[in-house]
């Protein structure tokens, strides 16, 4: 499914993102700072949520 889902840099460093499953769906976190969406609040993503959640908040840029 990542075929479709392209996954932007990182808002915070530039590197790479990666997509990763837990118990309440899913998630993407930064491969090298480990910024993350929101994953641990019990909100339950599918794959493609949890992507377009990422690039939007590249897209908003980092918050401090």
């Amino acid at each position: 499914m990542m075929g479709e889902n392209i996954l932007k840099p990182c808002p915070f460093c530039g590197n790479e993102a990666g997509v990763g499953q837990g118990p309440d769906g899913y998630f993407v976190n930064c491969t090298e700072c480990s910024a993350a969406t929101d994953h641990l609040t019990g909100q339950k993503y599918t794959e493609k949520e949890a992507v377009d959640l990422w690039n939007k908040k590249v897209a908003e840029g980092p918050t401090v």
